[in-house]
């Protein structure tokens, strides 16, 4: 569940917990990504998901802190794709 590392130094001593990608990311978070095998603007992803675009966008800014997506272009011609990272 819970991955715990530590670090010792002359003066201090820390411990890290550190969840694993796979219990930070639901159904949805998973649909998004699937569907983003090529650059979608939040508006096709909103239709393919079936959630409003104010949900989805509160998505993709989660999926987007933990670098598995990222946006391209500005405007009205965002696009957001997946990054390597899995």
């Amino acid at each position: 569940l819970v991955s715990v590392e530590f670090k010792v130094s002359s003066n201090k001593f820390e411990v890290i917990f550190r969840k694993k990608l796979e219990e930070l990311l639901d159904d949805m978070d998973i649909k998004i990504l699937e569907v983003l095998n090529t650059p979608k603007k939040s508006s096709e992803l909103s239709k393919i998901i079936k959630v409003s675009k104010p949900t989805l966008l509160k998505r993709i800014k989660k999926l987007e802190s933990l670098g598995l997506i990222k946006k391209t272009g500005s405007g009205a011609h965002i696009k957001y794709k997946r990054t390597t990272k899995d």
